[in-house]
């Protein structure tokens, strides 16, 4: 171990290097730790980025041990470990493999959705991916099991499906294939976004539904548990969904208008690849871009209002007023107007 320099000043390892609570923090917080090339990044070089960050706590860093450094394995643990449990994130759920696994998605989609069956198959498969990055990324002091993270994630993946296939041949059916050619340029184009914002309002909720079941863990703004709020995990998991939503509908608009352009087009209708793999390229391009912007849109740590804290859990309202009356405010306002929780991502 090295001797200190006392006029050196240490980085806090557990502050973030952003201000999460700007818009503009939280995306570039969000932009660092999900890169895509993070994907590369194996078990034991994570492992080796936590121990370090712990030693670095302790001031028990090995010599030679540079700010560069400890910044870059803070990036590793905090895209890689989940925050609540400390465990790894598996490798192809973390947001920085979700764009890549997403753009094989669509291009498996894209190429081989041809009959009922396939579009069955591969709706499934999106589906199921998606609620397990879901599960991976939730809340983490919620209590859970195997069996009832096995029976979250085949819920959420089967009731999406279910909803999503023959919601989107409904649509098709009644507006795609109507005597008024206007409906085919005006709402044809809307179906894949109303389609996956329906799947997404469903998946996200069923893929976590043992927070709901068992509520998350609030506290103050000094780290003071209360319990478990069912309240906080509804209005996380609300956030969740819209993060969601928002993710997905650049490329679920843009790309539809752009393929029926590129449709009109003589030169692009010889082949039957380039319009697919302009598809793909697109909107592998626009996923990208909208992982760290989509999870910018809330703070990672939500908070929750007392009233509604009062409303849906009152046994946890009452333990904050018993925190507050142990802390001497008998007379004076409550001075917490709001406990908080990780949302999850």
């Amino acid at each position: 171990m090295s001797s200190r320099n006392n006029c050196q000043r240490r980085l806090d390892v557990r502050a973030s290097p952003w201000d999460l609570r700007s818009f503009n923090g939280r995306w570039h917080y969000y932009a660092w730790i999900t890169d895509p090339r993070l994907t590369l990044i194996g078990s034991w070089t994570i492992d080796d980025a936590t121990k370090l960050l712990e030693l670095y706590e302790r001031e028990k860093e090995p010599s030679g041990t540079t700010p560069e450094l400890i910044g870059y394995a803070k990036r590793l643990h905090e895209g890689c470990v989940h925050p609540e449990t400390g465990c790894r994130i598996p490798r192809m759920v973390r947001f920085s493999s979700v764009p890549i696994v997403q753009t094989a998605l669509t291009a498996a989609m894209v190429t081989f959705c041809r009959s009922m069956p396939q579009v069955w198959f591969w709706q499934l498969v999106h589906n199921g991916y998606h609620a397990y990055v879901n599960q991976a990324n939730g809340n983490g002091t919620a209590p859970r099991t195997p069996v009832g993270q096995a029976v979250a994630l085949g819920s959420a993946t089967v009731v999406a499906s279910v909803v999503a296939v023959p919601f989107k041949a409904t649509l098709s059916r009644a507006l795609c294939h109507s005597r008024l050619n206007v409906c085919h340029h005006r709402f044809c184009t809307l179906i894949p976004l109303t389609v996956v914002m329906l799947s997404q309002a469903v998946s996200v909720p069923l893929s976590r539904q043992y927070e709901l079941q068992h509520g998350v863990e609030v506290h103050n703004e000094e780290g003071e548990r209360f319990g478990a709020s069912k309240a906080a995990a509804a209005l996380g998991i609300s956030q969740t969904a819209i993060s969601r939503m928002i993710l997905f509908a650049p490329s679920m608009l843009l790309v539809p208008l752009m393929t029926m352009t590129l449709q009109r087009q003589p030169f692009l209708r010889r082949s039957k690849f380039i319009i697919p793999a302009i598809q793909v390229v697109v909107s592998s391009a626009l996923f990208t871009l909208m992982v760290p912007l989509s999870l910018a849109l809330f703070s990672p740590t939500a908070r929750l209002d007392l009233e509604t804290l009062k409303k849906f859990d009152p046994e946890i309202y009452e333990s904050v007023m018993r925190s507050t009356q142990r802390n001497g405010f008998l007379s004076k306002p409550i001075p917490c107007t709001h406990v908080y929780f990780s949302k999850g991502l």
